[in-house]
């Protein structure tokens, strides 16, 4: 769970890839996405918990979507985000 602040999500990934973290409502909506970024072997993507309009998002639960972007294509993982306030 995650209290009012930040998320950070840790990626440990065998190749280069660009990753992005896509927040998305449980109906499917999404609310928010994190800026891409280049990272090789582990690293660190930090969603600020706002949406894409600077918001606060409110409490409640969302899926956080990792999408690696590799020369050989995509990983996808979806993991659930407990927000509370």
């Amino acid at each position: 769970p995650t209290r009012g602040g930040a998320q950070e999500f840790d990626v440990q990934l065998s190749a280069a890839a660009e990753v992005q973290i896509v927040i998305s409502s449980l109906s499917g909506r999404e609310v928010a996405r994190t800026t891409p970024a280049t990272t090789n072997g582990t690293s660190r993507v930090v969603w600020t918990g706002l949406d894409d309009a600077g918001r606060p998002l409110p409490a409640g639960i969302y899926q956080a979507t990792l999408i690696a972007r590799t020369p050989e294509g995509d990983m996808v993982r979806t993991v659930r985000v407990l927000r509370i306030r």
